[in-house]
C-alpha cells in the first residue's frame, strides 16, 4: 500500500516508489499478481508504465 501511496500523493513511477520502499524496509516482496495490479494502476493513473514484467518459469536449482 505505500507503493501505491507514493504513486498517488507523491506522483512517483513505481519503479522509482518501489525502490524507496525497498531501500527503507528491504524485506519486501509483492509477489506477482500484486506487480500485475500495481502495474495497471500506474498506467492507468499516468498513461505509462516504469516497469516491464515478464513471466518466469519456476525451476529447481540443486547443487552439485
Amino acid at each position: 500500500m505505500c507503493i501505491i501511496y507514493l504513486i498517488t500523493m507523491e506522483r512517483m513511477n513505481l519503479f522509482d516508489a518501489y525502490s524507496h520502499i525497498k531501500l527503507l524496509r528491504g524485506i519486501i516482496n509483492p509477489n506477482e499478481g500484486f506487480w500485475e495490479q500495481m502495474a495497471d494502476y500506474e498506467l492507468q493513473k499516468t498513461g505509462q508504465s516504469s516497469v516491464k514484467l515478464e513471466k518466469v518459469r519456476n525451476f529447481d536449482v540443486t547443487a552439485y
